[in-house]
């Protein structure tokens, strides 16, 4: 179990989560279910932001930000310190 400590829902359906140990949470059904995403970090991520149902921001400890486009399909750039 990890803590989690911020949410970002781009639209009606899409919520995503981020906390302890670089978790990242993706839910397509409002919360209902949640499905684990791959960060590229194991420091924790404070805030998140998604503009829409696959781009987004996350930010973290240590100055970690990581960035993503097409999420479950592709991570861009790298952990900034990746997802990035």
């Amino acid at each position: 179990n990890s803590y989690l400590y911020a949410l970002s829902c781009p639209d009606g359906n899409t919520v995503y989560a981020c906390g302890q140990s670089g978790t990242i949470l993706k839910s397509s059904d409002g919360g209902e279910n949640w499905t684990k995403q791959t960060s590229g970090t194991t420091n924790t991520l404070y805030g998140i932001s998604f503009w829409d149902a696959n781009n987004g921001i996350a930010v973290g400890y240590s100055g970690t930000i990581l960035r993503t486009t097409e999420i479950g399909r592709r991570r861009v750039g790298k952990e900034c310190t990746s997802w990035c």
